[in-house]
């Protein structure tokens, strides 16, 4: 495959095609849409970006340009939710405790993710907690549960009528009282 990879190249390279025009006609020339290279483009631009961006020689050209385009991107939605048109604007000199209670947050919400939805999704994600952080606030909840769980069972007694430990231990404090008084009381006779 690989010979055949280096012909086709060399090819193109002497008809004076050049990467991006063939892959930009593999995209937009119907004819070429329909063959199997042309769906197989489509069908693969995550793995052609995946490679571009891994790729030693295009990594900083790609991310460059991804982060070029998805700013681009943010920045219009942001100014789309912006607008006095989008009715998003706050007015504070105009509010009115009616209109605060009348403000549906649902609707509200529904409204923004639809005009502007990488930015709904971008301020979903950076909202997220981080999962080492959520991960060791659950186990010290979980210990500090665990902890009350055994404070609040000390003076109770278990199921099969055994008591807990430290009860067992208040109660042999309340047996070695009763021997001291029993001795006291003998030594007296």
């Amino acid at each position: 495959m690989n010979d055949t990879v280096h012909y086709a190249a060399q090819v193109l390279e002497q008809a004076g095609v050049t990467a991006d025009s063939f892959f930009w006609l593999l995209l937009t020339d119907v004819r070429l849409q329909a063959t199997a290279l042309g769906q197989g483009l489509v069908g693969s631009s995550h793995s052609i970006l995946n490679t571009l961006i891994l790729t030693p020689s295009t990594k900083n050209s790609t991310r460059s340009y991804m982060m070029d385009f998805v700013t681009a991107e943010l920045k219009q939605q942001v100014e789309t939710l912006t607008k006095a048109k989008a009715s998003y604007h706050f007015n504070a000199s105009k509010a009115s405790v009616d209109k605060i209670e009348k403000c549906d947050i649902a609707r509200l919400s529904e409204g923004m993710e639809a005009a502007a939805p990488d930015v709904w999704n971008l301020l979903g994600s950076l909202l997220q907690p981080d999962p080492d952080v959520q991960q060791r606030r659950e186990r010290a909840r979980a210990k500090q549960d665990s902890d009350s769980e055994l404070t609040s069972v000390d003076d109770v007694e278990m199921d099969d009528g055994e008591k807990s430990d430290e009860s067992l231990d208040n109660n042999n404090d309340d047996l070695d009282e009763n021997e001291d008084e029993e001795n006291s009381v003998g030594a007296e006779m």
